[in-house]
C-alpha cells in the first residue's frame, strides 16, 4: 500500500537524522555492520578474508507460517572480487495442510566484484545463481539468476545502504530494490532497512534490527520484519550470528 510505503520511507529519514558517527579508513569507506536482514551490502571480503554467516528465521502471517535457518560463506578471491555460497533448509506450514513441508531450499552461488572505493563511498556488482533443488513441495525446483549493484556512503554522519537486483527464471522475471541506513554510535548499532520487488507474489517489508560485536570478529544482530503490503507476511522474526576468519 502507498501509505506504508511512505511510513518506510519517513521512518529511514527520521533514523538518518540522528546524530551518529560512522567511521571511516583512509583506504576506503569501512563498513558500519557486516550483513543486512534481507538486502546485500555493496561491501566484500578482503583478499584472503573468509566469513561464516549462520541465520535463522520465521515469517507468520493469517495463512501459516514459514521457518529458515541458513549457513553463508563468503570469500575474498582478492581485494575487488569474492565468492559466496548459501544454502538454506525450510519448513512451510499453512493452515490448511494436514502437515509441514520441509526441505533444503535452493542452493545460492554468487558473484561479487567491488568497482569503486574511496573514503565517503563504495559500489559493487555481482551475479547470483539459485541452483534448484528438486524439492517440488517447496517450489524449489527451478533454476534463477541475475544480476545485483549495491552501493554505499557515509552522509551526515550516518552509513546508507541502497540495492537493486533483477532475476529472472524460465517463467516469470523480477526486480528486486532496498535501502537502509545504520547509526554507528557504539557496540549497539540501530539498522532500519526497506526491501520490495516486483514479483506480485512478492512484497515489501520494513526491518529493524539492532546489530552487536558479541567479540573479535564476531557480529550479531536481531531484526523485526513488518509487512507493508497485502503480498508480504504480516510479520517476522531474524537471528544471524557472523563469524570472520
Amino acid at each position: 500500500m502507498v501509505w506504508k510505503a511512505l511510513v518506510a520511507a519517513i521512518c529511514i529519514a527520521g533514523l538518518g537524522a540522528i546524530p551518529a558517527a560512522v567511521a571511516a579508513e583512509d583506504e576506503g569507506l569501512e563498513a558500519a555492520i557486516e550483513e543486512l536482514f534481507l538486502a546485500e551490502l555493496a561491501f566484500l571480503q578482503d583478499a584472503g578474508e573468509f566469513q561464516v554467516s549462520g541465520r535463522i528465521g520465521r515469517q507468520s502471517s493469517g495463512e501459516g507460517s514459514f521457518d529458515t535457518a541458513s549457513l553463508a560463506l563468503e570469500y575474498g578471491i582478492n581485494d575487488w572480487f569474492q565468492i559466496g555460497l548459501e544454502g538454506p533448509y525450510e519448513r512451510y506450514d499453512a493452515d490448511d495442510m494436514e502437515s509441514a513441508q520441509r526441505g533444503f531450499g535452493k542452493l545460492e552461488l554468487g558473484f561479487s566484484a567491488r568497482l569503486h572505493h574511496s573514503e565517503g563511498f563504495i559500489i559493487s556488482a555481482g551475479l547470483e545463481a539459485e541452483l534448484p533443488t528438486q524439492d517440488e513441495d517447496l517450489g524449489e525446483n527451478e533454476f534463477e539468476w541475475g544480476p545485483q549493484v549495491n552501493a554505499a556512503w557515509n552522509g551526515m554522519g550516518r552509513q546508507f545502504y541502497v540495492g537493486l537486483n533483477y532475476e529472472t527464471s524460465a517463467d516469470e522475471s523480477a526486480f528486486g530494490y532496498s535501502a537502509a541506513v545504520a547509526l554507528a554510535t557504539g557496540p549497539i548499532v540501530p539498522i532500519l532497512e526497506w526491501t520490495g520487488t516486483s514479483d506480485e507474489e512478492g512484497g515489501h517489508y520494513l526491518t529493524p534490527g539492532l546489530v552487536a560485536e558479541l567479540a573479535d570478529d564476531v557480529e550479531g544482530s536481531l531484526g523485526v520484519t513488518v509487512g507493508l503490503d497485502e503480498n508480504a507476511a504480516d510479520w517476522g522474526l531474524m537471528l544471524t550470528l557472523t563469524r570472520e576468519f
